[in-house]
């Protein structure tokens, strides 16, 4: 692959000692910028977030994982703000509503700090219990309106059974965008090419979901590049594959400061 490449949809899957290894793959593989996102299943997630956007501070969307319901979110949001994160990841599956009013003040913290909002949609293949129903797009129907000057992203084409909602929101809400994580995405991609013909491409942006850095078995992962363009030309989109890859991430960055 020859283009360079955004990749707004990873996880720190390394030991704070190897965060290079990460630097590494991206250059091998021209991906100019990654969104970095903490997951919950790692205490030091967030921890592994903040080593490499300090290690490549032009490079990466630092993004650290937050659960409304604990006490110290609000005040954590300020503070990772002051490390230079600009995009909160969430997991809404593990048992909230996002639109519950008891996490408005969460999400008003989050929108007067510039804070962009990337959130898994869909089935979550986790060992805590957890239900699509609270991961939805249209659970956040009410914050999109609500914060319009906030950025919102909704992984995995909204989910296999959100994936309707979401595209719909990308034709009707300016601040929607949906990134094209596997394996849901491959699903909506392959099942229900139509619907995703009709949503404008500028809001689709392009996620692996952490294929890097290298994992244990000695693969690299680069071939989900690959898998990332053929999925778009499959749909009759070769023409929007630079757009989706790089192009509408770039504008995205851009436009929210999601640098920091």
């Amino acid at each position: 692959m020859n283009h360079k490449l955004i990749d707004v949809h990873t996880h720190p899957f390394f030991d704070l000692a190897e965060v290079g290894k990460t630097l590494d793959f991206m250059d091998r593989y021209v991906i100019e910028k990654v969104f970095s996102l903490g997951i919950p299943r790692h205490e030091d997630g967030n921890d592994r977030v903040l080593a490499l956007k300090k290690l490549a501070p032009g490079r990466i969307v630092a993004g650290p994982y937050f659960d409304p319901r604990e006490k110290d979110a609000i005040d954590d949001l300020a503070r990772f703000h002051d490390a230079g994160c600009r995009i909160v990841k969430l997991f809404p599956n593990l048992g909230y509503y996002p639109d519950d009013r008891a996490y408005l003040p969460f999400f008003e913290k989050a929108a007067e700090l510039g804070y962009g909002i990337l959130s898994h949609c869909g089935w979550l293949g986790s060992k805590a219990v957890s239900s699509t129903k609270y991961a939805r797009p249209g659970r956040f129907e009410e914050l999109f309106r609500r914060f319009p000057e906030t950025l919102f992203v909704m992984a995995h084409m909204g989910g296999i059974d959100g994936f309707i909602e979401g595209i719909m929101y990308t034709t009707r809400t300016p601040n929607v965008y949906l990134d094209t994580t596997p394996g849901q995405s491959r699903w909506v991609f392959s099942h229900a090419a139509e619907f995703v013909r009709g949503m404008p491409h500028e809001r689709l942006l392009m996620g692996t979901d952490g294929i890097f850095p290298p994992w244990e078995d000695g693969t690299d992962g680069h071939e989900e590049y690959e898998n990332q363009r053929a999925m778009l030309e499959s749909i009759g989109w070769a023409d929007k594959t630079q757009d989706v890859l790089y192009n509408n991430a770039s504008r995205v960055i851009e436009k929210y400061g999601l640098l920091g």
